[in-house]
């Protein structure tokens, strides 16, 4: 019986600091260190993350991006292997492409159970190691990157949670090693608190050059994608087309309500053949308002 804390306290106590409040995951053997943590936090009656498991790895990764959406704080992602992360590849693109925070993660053996030391099945040599899983992710994550030694792992959780929240927000992938998990972790003498991520806004004078283009335009439309997202900001686009009678459409893509649809200056999805006689054309973003 251990009597050490190992990766898996490492990671658990990553989630904490970043206030994460559930951990989705449909898990595979690698994430027993993690299992093990979650249970000395309930036996020790610890705050932490609750665990939630699920039988596909996309639901896993759209109840994170769920939760997200609906509370603004991002969740952590557990998925087994390279098999499921491919599995829920395409919740992770889903998410990256709605910029929705969160950190995701899986893992192989770097071993391949040949460490006597080490009680790690054969079984990853079989396929469930690829070799570098965040090869397969790069293209549908905002950064990927595998853990490369057991005494940065705690770090890199940390790490990847601030950059998810960070501008364009979106999912960030770590490729943990079953053996990083298993080794030994000191917690740092000094944690630091994980500050939120810091709110970004134009610099004065370029709202004041962007209102003076709005202003002296003769055929202005707006177009949106994502204005929907914050409540405030479709109360202000729609306060904001009112005031100088500007139309406004739908982007091709926007995933939001951005607009009411029987607004009179409502002009519908991708009509872009309104951008193209318009003199400006202001893009609605989450991270730029124009007052």
């Amino acid at each position: 019986m251990k009597n050490y804390l190992d990766g898996g306290e490492a990671i658990l106590e990553a989630f904490r600091k970043l206030k994460i409040d559930y951990i989705m995951s449909s898990p595979g053997s690698e994430w027993s260190p993690v299992w093990e943590a979650l249970a000395r936090q309930k036996l020790e009656n610890r705050a932490g993350p609750t665990f939630i498991e699920s039988w596909h790895e996309t639901l896993a990764v759209n109840m994170a991006a769920g939760y997200t959406l609906i509370t603004e704080r991002p969740q952590a992602v557990l998925l087994h292997a390279g098999v499921g992360m491919l599995q829920g590849s395409m919740g992770i693109h889903g998410a990256l492409q709605n910029e929705v925070p969160m950190v995701v993660m899986s893992g192989e053996s770097q071993t391949l159970g040949e460490d006597p030391e080490l009680d790690i099945e054969q079984q990853w040599y079989g396929g469930l190691s690829v070799g570098g899983i965040e090869r397969f992710v790069e293209p549908v994550a905002k950064w990927a990157r595998a853990v490369t030694s057991p005494y940065t792992l705690y770090e890199s959780v940390i790490r990847a949670g601030e950059m998810a929240q960070r501008l364009p927000k979106g999912p960030i992938y770590l490729n943990v090693a079953l053996e990083h998990m298993l080794h030994d972790w000191t917690p740092p003498a000094s944690a630091r608190e994980v500050p939120p991520a810091p709110r970004m806004q134009p610099r004065q004078q370029d709202v004041e050059k962007v209102a003076e283009l709005v202003r002296n335009a003769k055929s202005p439309v707006i177009v949106t994608e994502t204005a929907g997202r914050d409540p405030k900001a479709f109360s202000a686009l729609q306060e904001l087309a009112d005031l100088l009678a500007i139309p406004v459409i739908n982007g091709r893509a926007n995933s939001y309500a951005n607009f009411p649809t029987d607004h009179p200056l409502y002009l519908g999805v991708g009509r872009y053949k309104a951008v193209d006689d318009a003199e400006r054309a202001a893009r609605s973003w989450p991270s730029t308002t124009i007052p």
